[in-house]
Parts: C-alpha cells; sequence; structure tokens
C-alpha cells in the first residue's frame, strides 16, 4: 500500500511522522515541498499516482485536496489552506473528481479556523467530507497523526505503543525535556549515540523541536496567566519568550562565525525584518478574518 504526505508551509519532509509512514507501509511519496516554486504541484501529482490515501497537512492540505479529486484518490486533511492562506500557490483546480475527503480541525486552532473551513467545504467543496475535531492547535500532534491514518485506513495501530520519538533517539535524545548539564553529561556514557554517525537528513532538527514546544507554550502561558501574580498576563510570557529567542538567536550567530560590527549589526537587522515581517502576516490574516466574519 501507498501513502502519500504533503506536508505543511513552514514544515520538514522528516520527523517522528515519516518514521511511522515509513514503517507502516510498503511506499510512500513524502516530498519537500517548495509551495512557491511554479512546478511543485505538477511534480506532486505525478507523485500521488498510485496512492491508496493523500494525507496533507495546513498549505499541503490544501493540495492534497486538490490532487484528491485529480486522481480520483480519498484524502485525509488536517486543517487544510483552503481558506486563510498566506500566499496563492500555483495549482490547477479539478474539473471534476468525487473523492472521499476525511478532514480532522484542531479544536483550538488560531491560524486556520475550522468553522472557515467547514464553510469553504460546504459551498465550494467537491466530494464528500467528514469531519473530526481533535483536542489541539494547527500543529498535529503525532498521535493524532497516526490514529487519523490508522482510523481511515482501519488499520490496528495503538500510537502509544509506536515509538514516535524515534528520530530523538537517533541523535541520543531522551523523550523527555532534560537540562543542559544532563545532556551534555550522556555523551559520555555508553549508550549514547555520536552524532557523527548519522546523517543530516536523520538529525534531530532546530525546528522540530521549536515545533514540537508549540503546545506546551500554550499550556504554559496559561498557567502563567491564571497564577497569584497580578503581572502575569499572556502578553508579559510572550514578551519574556519573545526576548529569550531573540537572545538565542542572535548569540548563535555571533559563535557561528566572526563578524565585523557593520556585519553583526546587518545581520541583527536581517533578523528584526524577518520577525516584524512575520508578525505583521499573521495580524493581517487575524484581521481579515474578522472582517469576513463580519
Amino acid at each position: 500500500m501507498k501513502v502519500a504526505y504533503l506536508h505543511g508551509l513552514e514544515s520538514p519532509n522528516y520527523g517522528p511522522k515519516v518514521d511511522w509512514l515509513n514503517d507502516k507501509f510498503d511506499s510512500t511519496y513524502v516530498p519537500r515541498m517548495d509551495y512557491k516554486s511554479k512546478t511543485v504541484f505538477k511534480e506532486a501529482l505525478e507523485g500521488c499516482k498510485g496512492s491508496s490515501l493523500i494525507v496533507g497537512s495546513s498549505m499541503g492540505g490544501y493540495f492534497a485536496y486538490l490532487i484528491g479529486q485529480h486522481l480520483k484518490i480519498p484524502t485525509l486533511l488536517f486543517n487544510p489552506a483552503v481558506v486563510s492562506r498566506e500566499f496563492d500557490p500555483i495549482v490547477q483546480l479539478p474539473k471534476g473528481g468525487r473523492s472521499k475527503n476525511t478532514v480532522w480541525l484542531g479544536k483550538g486552532d488560531k491560524v486556520i479556523k475550522g468553522s472557515k473551513i467547514k464553510k469553504y467545504f460546504s459551498s465550494e467543496g467537491v466530494g464528500s467530507f467528514e469531519y473530526t475535531v481533535y483536542d489541539g492547535a494547527h500543529r498535529v500532534p503525532e498521535k493524532v497523526f497516526i490514529e487519523a491514518i490508522s482510523e481511515v485506513l482501519k488499520l490496528e495501530e495503538n500510537s502509544e505503543i509506536y515509538n514516535i520519538n524515534k528520530t530523538n533517539e537517533k541523535m541520543g535524545i531522551l523523550n523527555k525535556m532534560k537540562t543542559y548539564e544532563a545532556f551534555i553529561n550522556e555523551e559520555d556514557s555508553e549508550d549514547s549515540v555520536s552524532t557523527d554517525s548519522v546523517s543530516t537528513e536523520d538529525k534531530y532538527k532546530v525546528a522540530d523541536k521549536l515545533n514540537e514546544c508549540y503546545d506546551e507554550i500554550v499550556s504554559e502561558v496559561k498557567e502563567w496567566a491564571e497564577d497569584v501574580h497580578d503581572d502575569h498576563t499572556e502578553e508579559s510570557y510572550m514578551k519574556e519568550n519573545a526576548a529569550l529567542v531573540a537572545a538565542l538567536a542572535a548569540n548563535a550567530l555571533k559563535e557561528s562565525k566572526e563578524h565585523t560590527p557593520e556585519q553583526f549589526e546587518a545581520s541583527i537587522n536581517v533578523m528584526k525584518e524577518a520577525f516584524s515581517k512575520k508578525l505583521n502576516e499573521i495580524l493581517e490574516m487575524e484581521n481579515e478574518g474578522e472582517a469576513e466574519e463580519e
């Protein structure tokens, strides 16, 4: 059985979810998607041929939906970006097709609201639609990912048993977070795995770690705002952590290579611009969503 998986706009095509797919199925199609490429849709359409199921998340969900109708293949869509996209990629709209689309929506998704997705599919959708709401936000937890695919394909799979931290283990990283000192000490243990023997593609990326922290941040900010301190608000929590991220990025840049003062200032300005641009894009999307609801 072949399963295709199209990742989200800023997500990688590797990690625990892809490890599970590769272990579970005879054949998989999990390409690196550059959604701004003029040829990415055509390439994905070709690569998905012969699949029993096309899975897509966010922007990948939008592509999976369209490709599923082209090829008449069932789809599993996680928070598909059929609305509220950051930009409109080059795609080919289907002329027909009546595929079954199983849609999983995060209850706390603030990036793409489930009500807007349902409204779009009810008015413009092609094929049939079944909806499931999971307890989470825009990012899809590995457990939800595995259970959704297992349910659609009627597999006997227990996501609690499957080791979704396989990628972590390749790097000698334990399933639970630990202090920096504990991580360093592990390198001296007999069970630790040298990163020199791990290929670049298998390494546990910083982006993966940050994505996995998302749900923890949402939970922690609520606890922070609800404690006994009057000055503890959602805004103050995020302000402190935004400053922490900025300091980590600046210090990592400084340690990566030698800079003249002018070069370092220019690099810092580039990071400031990228940070501000992303926040402005999110604010614009939120304002557009409120205007549509009115």
